[in-house]
């Protein structure tokens, strides 16, 4: 069996979604016919040291004291015959998980002579690709993309940007929607009267007076009202503290649900009349699910980028000081219709394919 190491494996990670994407690769490596040895992204986060300069990518001494100090990521690597590197919520910027899995990627390929490919992502070195030329992140990241043997994205904002940079990117998608045709629950179409409401790694404060004067005014409606959360293990802290602001802000009116299993984060929301959500994989699940959505911002344009695909209206911010207001037309606008066509969701599906198309040339 061809050995395939699959680094930054999100099974047990931030919130139901990731572990859906990451356990959507895993069984379709497996098969495929493929040897997977996964290395978790809590591995990822505990490698040290972690690389500062560009001058450390091109160093011996520095790829010697790496890798003898991170063999539970490394050991794999070396005994791989292909690293496939899951991309997912890590690549934007230059933090610390960035500059890692760049390096791994980097050095996999240049020093272990590996075949490698980063799939199911979104890549923002910066913004937009009109950036590209005048930033030095950008200039990393070509350092590295260039050399790999394939690269997919989940949407087009990234490949435009990997494209300005000179990288020829697959348009594939997230592979959440492969986990939810094998696993999830059927859609009948039948919502309760619930509305489910996510946390946004970019929710803000000044935010939640907002969505605290939505929630009373659909509770008023006679809609049920729900927070939903809910990890594997290493639940996000940001919705910690997402949790704590609104509880402040509105202590009483709706439930909170830490889902337990893929299959009560699924069906709680298959069952909802309404999905809002800052949370790329939330509104993912949605649409894979006949449930409307409403988007709000993320850290990255990632959501911009679906909901122009689906031809949905652009997320809303939890800045704007009007957010109830606009919350309230959005509902009222799309409760009891469908989020996207069929052949968009049809399209997403074969997409999440795509990110696996090149494994028989590249493990041959």
């Amino acid at each position: 069996m061809k050995k395939i190491a699959f680094l930054n494996d999100t099974s047990s990670w931030y919130h139901w979604g990731c572990t859906g994407t990451s356990e959507a690769i895993k069984s379709t490596l497996a098969e495929r016919g493929y040897d997977v040895k996964s290395v978790p992204i809590q591995s990822i986060y505990a490698c040290q040291p972690i690389p500062q300069t560009t001058q450390e990518f091109d160093s011996p001494e520095f790829f010697n004291s790496f890798f003898h100090a991170n063999l539970p990521v490394t050991g794999p690597i070396l005994q791989c015959d292909t690293v496939v590197i899951n991309g997912e919520g890590s690549l934007h910027g230059l933090s610390q998980i960035a500059r890692v899995l760049l390096y791994l990627a980097y050095a996999s390929k240049l020093v272990c002579k590996k075949k490698v490919q980063i799939i199911n992502h979104s890549c923002y070195p910066v913004a937009k690709a009109e950036d590209v030329g005048q930033s030095p992140i950008a200039a990393i990241y070509k350092g590295v993309y260039r050399h790999l043997d394939y690269v997919a994205v989940r949407e087009h904002v990234s490949q435009e940007i990997l494209k300005a940079m000179g990288v020829d990117a697959a348009l594939a998608f997230d592979s959440l929607p492969l986990y939810i045709k094998q696993h999830g629950p059927v859609s009948t179409g039948n919502h309760l009267r619930s509305i489910v409401i996510s946390g946004s790694v970019a929710w803000r404060p000044e935010g939640i007076a907002g969505l605290a004067a939505f929630m009373r005014s659909m509770a008023a409606d006679g809609y049920s009202i729900t927070l939903l959360t809910g990890a594997r293990s290493y639940p996000a802290q940001d919705d910690v503290q997402f949790l704590k602001a609104l509880r402040q802000q509105l202590p009483e009116g709706w439930e909170h649900i830490e889902a337990a299993s893929m299959s009560e984060w699924l069906h709680t929301i298959q069952s909802a009349a309404l999905l809002i959500s800052g949370r790329f994989h939330y509104t993912i699940a949605a649409c894979s699910l006949s449930t409307p959505c409403i988007v709000l911002d993320s850290n990255t344009p990632k959501n911009n980028a679906i909901c122009k695909e689906a031809k949905m209206p652009e997320p809303l911010s939890y800045s704007d000081p009007h957010l109830a207001e606009r919350l309230m037309e959005r509902a009222k606008a799309l409760l009891g219709t469908l989020p996207i066509c069929e052949s968009t969701r049809q399209g997403w599906l074969n997409r999440a394919a795509i990110n696996f198309a090149m494994l028989p040339y590249l493990t041959d």
